[in-house]
């Protein structure tokens, strides 16, 4: 989300990735839009498992953006490792932005909050947390950080057969570190809880000129992977969103592997399957503003979010479609009146 630039091979772009970005990007909307029927509707009611089972299917949408982001950061550090270029511009595309967002949300909670302190509002800057979606900005600063440091390891093209034991090992051993010694509370506000989608990415971005070959032989595996693990993953996930106790390892092992083999198997789709000319278009254009829908799609949906959507009728669906509707046309607007100014540079890093 917070680098649009294109994922390519050293001769051409690998113009399939740029449309996924796109798709990802309006997954993510989507996660936040249903979380307004769920919200409000009765848990395991017709209506509400209906979202629930969109809303959480759709969460792949975070660790694909990381996966997307190390793939590119990856290739381009093999390829000129000048950390002064790399980190100058990490500060203007992420840093800046992050800050000055989180800020504006402090100042909204400021008057919204009662109670709420400077104090306050340092502390959630520091964690991601001046308002809820901001944390994946904070992940995607964590990975910008540490990123140069690990890309070495990945020069001489290790196998994929000792990397996907290592990506296991270490998710499970920051899951163990986590729950027994450190007990944060917002684990997913941590780079280590993307630890697969980190290491694969960085494979596949040390892959780059047989990238698309890979995704594509990878398409019936990682398909197979994504459905068996759905069916385990989504009731674990319901019943969470339904504030039922679920079993916490075997909920954070079923979504690590659901979003990540469905991230997979979705960018195989994309590199194998031609879509239509228009969509094609559309979906790479909303991949070339993911910075803008992410920060923001939520003015719209916190405005409407007084409403009630528990009724699965007619006006509900209507309104929930306005909503989505609300959510993408400003981003868009701004985005196109924007570009290419220094307002967007200062509010956008781009």
């Amino acid at each position: 989300m917070p680098d649009t630039n294109a994922i390519s091979t050293p001769t051409r772009r690998v113009v399939a990735l740029d449309v996924f970005r796109g798709f990802a990007a309006l997954a993510a909307v989507g996660i936040h839009l249903l979380q307004l029927p769920l919200n409000d509707s009765k848990p395991y009611s017709p209506f509400w498992m209906l979202c629930a089972v969109v809303n959480r299917g759709l969460l792949f949408a975070v660790p694909a953006f990381i996966l997307l982001t190390t793939i590119l950061l990856t290739r381009k550090l093999l390829k000129d490792y000048a950390l002064k270029t790399y980190y100058q511009k990490r500060i203007q595309t992420a840093l800046y932005p992050y800050l000055l967002w989180s800020v504006l949300h402090a100042f909204l909670a400021r008057k919204m909050e009662k109670g709420f302190t400077w104090h306050d509002a340092l502390v959630r800057i520091s964690i991601g947390k001046s308002y809820y979606h901001l944390y994946f900005l904070g992940v995607i600063l964590q990975l910008y950080l540490i990123l140069p440091f690990l890309v070495p390891l990945f020069r001489k093209r290790p196998p994929i057969s000792a990397v996907l034991p290592l990506a296991i090992g270490l998710t499970l051993g920051f899951y163990a570190l986590n729950r027994y010694v450190i007990d944060y509370p917002y684990p997913g506000s941590i780079l280590y809880w993307y630890t697969a989608s980190v290491v694969l990415g960085m494979w596949l971005g040390s892959q780059s000129e047989n990238l698309e070959a890979i995704l594509r032989r990878w398409i019936p595996v990682s398909g197979i992977v994504s459905l068996l693990s759905a069916c385990f993953y989504l009731p674990l996930a319901m019943n969470d969103l339904a504030h039922l106790k679920v079993n916490t390892f075997s909920f954070q092992i079923g979504e690590w592997t659901y979003t990540n083999s469905t991230t997979l198997f979705l960018l195989g789709f994309a590199v194998r399957v031609r879509l239509p000319e228009r969509l094609n278009t559309c979906l790479l254009y909303v991949g070339s503003i993911s910075m803008q829908m992410y920060l923001l799609h939520r003015f719209p949906l916190w405005a409407v979010d007084r409403l009630n959507f528990a009724n699965p009728n007619l006006h509900t669906v209507l309104t929930l479609l306005a909503a989505g509707v609300l959510a993408l046309v400003p981003p868009l607007i701004i985005s196109r009146l924007t570009v290419k100014t220094k307002l967007s540079a200062i509010l956008f890093g781009r």
